[in-house]
């Protein structure tokens, strides 16, 4: 058994296809099936820039309230070059990194275009692979409310 970013991998032969059950993931390489047990409780990074620092203290106050985000990291001062509707756009903004889990996404996704001022806001989720485990279990509680 080897282990890849702390995870076990169990490595089994097969003729193709994929096999799928609740708490592996699986992925083929070649002949070979490999599986990863999943974590139980997959935590995500969600990035979202914004206008101005009303917009970014009103959004990380509703996410972290609604207790949609555990915490938002506000990221002044970064600048945007974007395409937008045929032409090359040049913008000051600031950056929230929003810690939460994948379970709630979905609503919080929802809530930042119900606050956000942009006809097509940015909101991207990262999967969050590893992380100090007392972290991610903060983390899961603060989400819970325990």
């Amino acid at each position: 058994m080897s282990r890849i970013n702390g995870q076990e991998i169990i490595e089994i032969k097969v003729k193709g296809g994929v096999i799928c059950k609740r708490s592996w993931l699986f992925a083929s390489h070649c002949s070979h099936l490999r599986y990863i047990q999943h974590m139980p409780d997959p935590f995500q990074i969600v990035l979202c820039t914004v206008p101005d620092r009303d917009t970014a203290g009103q959004i990380a106050e509703a996410l972290v309230s609604e207790r949609l985000a555990a915490c938002v990291n506000i990221v002044a001062d970064i600048t945007s070059v974007y395409r937008w509707k045929g032409e090359v756009e040049k913008a000051p903004e600031l950056l929230l990194i929003i810690k939460t889990r994948q379970a709630v996404y979905e609503t919080l996704q929802d809530r930042i275009q119900d606050l956000h001022p942009y006809e097509l806001p940015e909101v991207i989720a990262v999967s969050i692979d590893n992380g100090l485990p007392a972290y991610l279990d903060w983390i899961k509680t603060t989400l819970e409310g325990s």
